[in-house]
C-alpha cells in the first residue's frame, strides 16, 4: 500500500521543516543519501529525491539503476556537472539522453558517456572527434572500440590519445606497428607493454634508446624468450627488475638474475622462479627479500616452515599471507608471540567448525571477532558470541548476514549504540525489525540504505513525526 502519493513526497522533500530541506540536520542529509543509494528504493521516492537541494542526494538518484527514465531525462539537465556525469554513466539512461550529454559543456560529462556500455557505436564515433582529448582518450583505451575508430585515433595530435590506442589489447597489428615508430617515448612504451604487439615489433623495441620502452618490454608476458635473454643484462636496473618479476621469463634467465643484487627482491616474488633459487633467497640478509619468498605461492612448504622461525615479524606475517601455507604452518603461527601474526594466521586458516569454536573461546577479542564475522561459523557459536561482553565482537555478529534471525532480533535491542546500526545495514535482518529500527535516530541511516527495507518504511523515513501532509 502506498502511504503517500508522489506529489506529496515531493512537497515533503522540499519542505523547509522536514528532511530534505536546506535547514535539515546532517543526520537527515545522510538519511536521504541512504535512500537515494538503495537499489530497491521505489521509483516514486527516487522521483521525489531528484528535486532535493543537496547535490549528493541528486547524484545518488542519478546513479541508481532503479531510477525511472523520465527522472533520468530531467536530471540530465541538472545544473551540477556531477549529477549529469552520473546520468552519463547509468546503463539505463536512454540513447537520446546520451546523445544530448555527448554535447555537454563539461568534458568530464562527455568522457563519462564513452564509459557507458549502452552507448552506441555511432555515439562513440561522434565522441572520437570531440574537441577535448579526454573523451577521445577514453574511447581509445576501450577494448570494445571498433578498429576503424582506433585507426582514426592512432594519428591523433595528442600524445595521451595515441598512448591509449597503443595500450589497447584490441588494437589491430598494423596500428601497433605504426605506433611503435612514434616520436613520443610514451606511445612506444604503450606498444611495448601491450601483450597483443607482434613479436618482431617487441624485438625491435627491446633495443629502443628509451629505458621506459625497454621496461615495458621487460614486463610484457608475451615478449619472446630471446628478448628476455637480451634485457636481463640491461644497464638500467628497472629493466632487469621487470624481467625478474615476469612469470614468462625463461628459467635460465631467472637463475642468472639471482646473482644480481639489485633485483633479488623482485625475483623472490616471481611465482615461476626456480625452487633452487627460492631456497637460496630465503636466507638473504635483506628481510624484504625473505618477505617476498614467504609470500611466493610457489615457495615449498619446507621453506615456509623455516621462515616461520624468522626473527623478523614482517617475514612471519608474510608466511601467514601465503595462499598455499599449510594448515600446520598456520597453526604454528597462531602461537606466535606477536598478536598481529596470530591474527593474520587465524584469518587465513581454513575455517573448520572446530577451529571456529576454539577461536570463539579465545581470550583475545580480535580472535573472537574472526568466527563472529565468518559465514561458516556454526549457529550456536554465533548465538554464544552475540552475548559476548565486548562490543566489537557483538558488532561483528550483527554484521554477519548468516547470523540466525533470533540473534539479529536480540542484537537490535543491544545497549551499545554501534551494534544496532550494523543490524540496520544487515540485509538478512527481518523486515519488522527494520521497521522498528527506522524509529531510532542511531539506526535510520542503515535502514535507509538496506536493500531489504520495505518500501513503506522508506516512505515513512522521509517524514518526521508531527508533519501534516
Amino acid at each position: 500500500m502506498q502511504l503517500f502519493p508522489c506529489d506529496c513526497i515531493i512537497r515533503i522533500a522540499i519542505s523547509p521543516h522536514i528532511p530534505g530541506s536546506r535547514e535539515a540536520g546532517i543526520m537527515d542529509h545522510h538519511l536521504r543519501n541512504g535512500i537515494a543509494q538503495n537499489p530497491n528504493a521505489p521509483q516514486d521516492i527516487l522521483r521525489a529525491l531528484s528535486h532535493d537541494w543537496d547535490e549528493e542526494v541528486r547524484k545518488n538518484v542519478a546513479g541508481n539503476r532503479n531510477t525511472p527514465e523520465d527522472t533520468l531525462r530531467e536530471l540530465s539537465h541538472d545544473r551540477n556537472a556531477g549529477v549529469r556525469t552520473r546520468i552519463a554513466i547509468n546503463r539505463n539512461t536512454p540513447q537520446e539522453v546520451l546523445w544530448e550529454l555527448a554535447h555537454d559543456s563539461d568534458h568530464y560529462v562527455r568522457k563519462s558517456v564513452t564509459r557507458n556500455n549502452s552507448a552506441s557505436i555511432d555515439l562513440l564515433g561522434e565522441l572520437s572527434r570531440d574537441c577535448d582529448w579526454m573523451p577521445r582518450a577514453s574511447i581509445a583505451e576501450s577494448p570494445s572500440t571498433p578498429p576503424d575508430i582506433l585507426r582514426e585515433l592512432s594519428s591523433d595530435c595528442t600524445t595521451d590519445v595515441r598512448w591509449a590506442v597503443a595500450k589497447n589489447l584490441s588494437a589491430p597489428e598494423d596500428i601497433l606497428r605504426e605506433l611503435s615508430h612514434d616520436n613520443e617515448d610514451l606511445v612506444r612504451t604503450g606498444v611495448a607493454q601491450n601483450p597483443s604487439t607482434p613479436q618482431d615489433v617487441l624485438r625491435e623495441l627491446a633495443r629502443d634508446s628509451d629505458e621506459w620502452v625497454r621496461m615495458g618490454i621487460g614486463e610484457n608476458p608475451s615478449a619472446p624468450q630471446d628478448v628476455f635473454r637480451l634485457l636481463y643484462r640491461d644497464v638500467d636496473e628497472r629493466v632487469r627488475i621487470n624481467v625478474a618479476r615476469n612469470p614468462s621469463a625463461p628459467q635460465d634467465v631467472l637463475r642468472e638474475l639471482s646473482r644480481d643484487t639489485e633485483v633479488r627482491g623482485s625475483l623472490a616474488c616471481n611465482p615461476t622462479t626456480p625452487q633452487d633459487v627460492l631456497r637460496l633467497l630465503h636466507r638473504d640478509v635483506d628481510e624484504r627479500v625473505r618477505c617476498n619468498v614467504a609470500r611466493n605461492p610457489s615457495a615449498p612448504q619446507e621453506l615456509l616452515q623455516i621462515l616461520v622461525q624468522d626473527n623478523e615479524l614482517d617475514v612471519r606475517r608474510a608466511v601467514a599471507d601465503n595462499p598455499n601455507a599449510s594448515g600446520d604452518i598456520l597453526r604454528d603461527l597462531m602461537r606466535d608471540r606477536f598478536r598481529e601474526v596470530r591474527l593474520h594466521a587465524a584469518e587465513k586458516i581454513s575455517a573448520t567448525s572446530d577451529l571456529l569454536r576454539e577461536l570463539s573461546l579465545d581470550e583475545d577479542l580480535l580472535m573472537r571477532c574472526i568466527p563472529a564475522r565468518s559465514s561458516s561459523a556454526p549457529q550456536d557459536v554465533l548465538r554464544s558470541l552475540s552475548h559476548d561482553s565486548e562490543e566489537p565482537v557483538r558488532r561483528c555478529v550483527a554484521c554477519n548476514s548468516h547470523a540466525p534471525q533470533d540473534v539479529l532480533r536480540e542484537l537490535s535491542r543491544d545497549c551499545e549504540g554501534r551494534v544496532r546500526p550494523c543490524i540496520a545495514r544487515n540485509s538478512s535482518t527481518p523486515q519488522d525489525v527494520l521497521q522498528e529500527l527506522s524509529l531510532d535516530t542511531w539506526t535510520q541511516i542503515g535502514v535507509a540504505s538496506n536493500p531489504s527495507t520495505p518500501p513503506h518504511v522508506l516512505r515513512e523515513l522521509l517524514v518526521k513525526d508531527g508533519i501534516a501532509l
